[in-house]
């Protein structure tokens, strides 16, 4: 795997994450993007 980026989000009690900031700019994504969560056989990371 290359270039990986690590980053926390706390989970609010929704269950809505905000992502960080420099992970934002890292990525370019802005307000009404679409992002996908991946998890590595059900560990956290």
């Amino acid at each position: 795997m290359e270039n990986v980026i690590a980053e926390t989000a706390k989970v609010l009690p929704e269950g809505q994450i905000t992502l960080p900031k420099d992970f934002r700019e890292i990525l370019g994504v802005t307000p009404g993007d679409q992002v996908v969560l991946a998890g590595i056989d059900g560990e956290s990371c």
